[in-house]
């Protein structure tokens, strides 16, 4: 049973909610306290379903799966503005809820 606010919104959020007011607060707090003004890009690289299984098994490929996520980001922008030298910033979440069980950038 959960209780309820006057608000009529409950106090006892499933883990799936939690986890996904959790990703929403970050985000907010990124974009008013953290980063400068300025243009921001959102990209989603999601995991094939055949594959999602063995990243849910090996918790420890989720970092190789950030890493590449970022080394395409930065190979991109390095043939965009044809230089080498290009080093975009990234903040990296993974997200292990829901069914889609997608790596945003």
């Amino acid at each position: 049973m959960s209780e309820h606010h006057s608000s009529g919104r409950s106090s006892c959020l499933p883990l799936w909610q939690l986890s996904a007011k959790r990703a929403a607060l970050f985000a907010e707090k990124l974009a008013t306290e953290i980063l400068p003004p300025g243009a921001y890009r959102h990209w989603t690289f999601t995991i094939p379903k055949a594959i999602r299984g063995l990243f849910e098994r090996e918790r420890r490929l989720m970092g190789l799966l950030s890493r590449t996520a970022y080394e395409a980001v930065r190979r991109s922008f390095e043939a965009l503005f044809d230089r080498k030298d290009v080093r975009p910033g990234c903040v990296i979440s993974m997200q292990t809820f829901g069914s889609s069980r997608a790596s945003i950038l």
